[in-house]
């Protein structure tokens, strides 16, 4: 089936979808309208599309879904298996698989994949010395998981209908998270504690204030740089609008890192892109906003009065733990354990308690690996800010580049904050780097083979026609068909 879906056209799909539309319809005419059958009529009408899309546009489906549900990781719970992102992930790197052996074609791989490969090895490796095995073997398979998926991504062509659905799904993935994080704070006064902080909370599921306000990061740049780009007044006022309402969110969690970590997005547009003196007044309105508020100001002043609470306890035993064990580190996944045995050495000012959590996603690395794989992670980390170099100013894809890089320097000023380092936005800002870097591959591969096919000039930064600067770069989308 899935061979001759390669060879299908896409009317050909579309006809498959349409009568299995009818299909559905006559069941649903015939038998019994019960919720079950109307569902299962349903997945018979769209499966030959998704089906279709998951071997010839495995980045549209299902990443573009795992994109857009990451905000929402620590609700979606399948209970017994674990979170719909993670299944999403596991289909996600099949069907990339499944496409690249169809397709028989792939970009170059980033050099960085040497440094990805030495870092899942030193964390193989750790599990020999761990003081805790069985948590060094379970953080060892989930690093394989992700890092998988990373090499699979990084590897498969990607053309603009990709790059632009990839980016929208990023948008209405923070969207929705913000919308719902603002509905509940409005309809459900249960939720609020600390102070008018938002805890978001669904059954017996949860989200943690920091990591969903972390989670919006993404969107809110791709938007604020969209703002900046924008020409006309109508889509300025669209794009700041959403961005506002998305870094509403953010507000209501109290988190204060990602609040600092939007300061250092609009600081890296400020320095990066071509719209500096926009961004310097955006940071500067943003700043006074902030500090003008009465609840964020008290968050800010509370962290100088707790520690930032505990953190910079928590940080003390961590350093202490690092010192013994300062070379190889205790073992992939073990930091819980170091911290304990390091807690009666140290002295807290503000009590953090037992087995606590890093909340500082590097000093969790140097403490669970040592120097040389604290080194090794901040290679494969950091490298994400040179993968893009090749996208100078004048680019059509340089406003993208400013934009995936200004959500990921957010998301490492936040990471100092918070342990992040498995949690799926951290690695869907990896990813919208890695997709932009195929999408420039193919793009300047295809410019050198047939110069030719199209001679138009290409749009500068931000010069998007007035359309939405997502889908600025489709002014040669038959060109990535072609390539892809």
């Amino acid at each position: 089936m899935v061979a001759a879906l390669e060879r299908a056209d896409r009317t050909t799909i579309l006809g498959g979808a349409a009568l299995a539309l009818v299909m559905a319809f006559l069941a649903y005419v015939i038998a019994p309208a019960t919720p079950l059958r109307i569902g299962f009529g349903i997945a018979v009408a769209v499966a030959p599309v998704l089906l279709y899309l998951a071997v010839r546009r495995p980045l549209i489906f299902p990443y573009a879904l795992l994109v857009m549900v990451a905000p929402f990781e620590e609700l979606a719970v399948i209970p017994g298996f674990g979170t719909i992102s993670k299944t999403l992930g596991f289909v996600a790197g099949a069907s990339l698989v499944i496409s690249l052996l169809i397709r028989g074609r792939a970009v170059p791989p980033p050099r960085t994949l040497l440094a990805w490969g030495a870092l899942i090895a030193w964390i193989a490796f750790s599990a020999v010395w761990s003081i805790d095995q069985n948590a060094s073997l379970l953080w060892l398979a989930q690093n394989a998981e992700l890092i998988a998926l990373y090499v699979m991504i990084s590897i498969t062509p990607a053309d603009d209908l990709d790059l632009g659905a990839l980016t929208w799904a990023a948008i209405v993935g923070g969207g929705a998270s913000a919308a719902f994080g603002i509905y509940l704070f409005l309809t459900n006064p249960s939720l609020i504690q600390d102070g008018n902080r938002l805890y978001i909370a669904v059954g017996h599921q949860g989200i943690d204030p920091n990591h969903y306000a972390n989670a919006l990061l993404p969107a809110i740049a791709i938007l604020m740089m969209s703002f900046l780009a924008a020409r006309r007044l109508a889509d300025k006022a669209v794009f700041g609008f959403a961005a506002a309402m998305i870094a509403t969110g953010v507000f209501l969690s109290g988190s204060r890192e990602a609040l600092v970590a939007i300061g250092a997005i609009l600081i890296y547009f400020a320095l990066r892109s071509a719209y500096r003196k926009q961004a310097w007044l955006i940071t500067a309105f943003f700043a006074g906003l902030a500090l003008g508020m009465p609840n964020v100001l008290t968050r800010f002043l509370q962290g100088v009065t707790d520690g930032g609470a505990g953190r910079t306890s928590i940080w003390a035993v961590a350093l202490e733990a690092l010192r013994s064990n300062w070379l190889l580190g205790s073992g992939a996944g073990t930091f819980s354990a170091a911290y304990d045995q390091a807690f009666l050495h140290v002295f807290q000012p503000h009590f953090a308690g037992w087995g606590r959590a890093a909340h500082n996603t590097p000093l969790e690395f140097a403490v669970e690996l040592g120097v040389i794989g604290f080194a090794v992670f901040a290679v494969c980390w950091f490298s994400h800010f040179r993968l893009l170099r090749t996208i100078q100013p004048g680019s059509r894809f340089y406003d993208l580049r400013i934009a995936f890089e200004g959500a990921l320097f957010g998301l490492t000023i936040a990471s100092f904050f918070i342990s992040a380092w498995t949690y799926k936005y951290v690695w869907i800002a990896f990813s919208l780097i890695l997709i932009l870097r195929s999408r420039a591959l193919v793009d300047a591969a295809v410019q050198k083979m047939a110069p030719q096919i199209d001679r138009r000039p290409a749009l500068g930064p931000g010069r998007s026609a007035g359309v939405p600067l997502p889908l600025a770069a489709h002014r040669r989308a038959a060109i990535g068909r072609r390539a892809g």
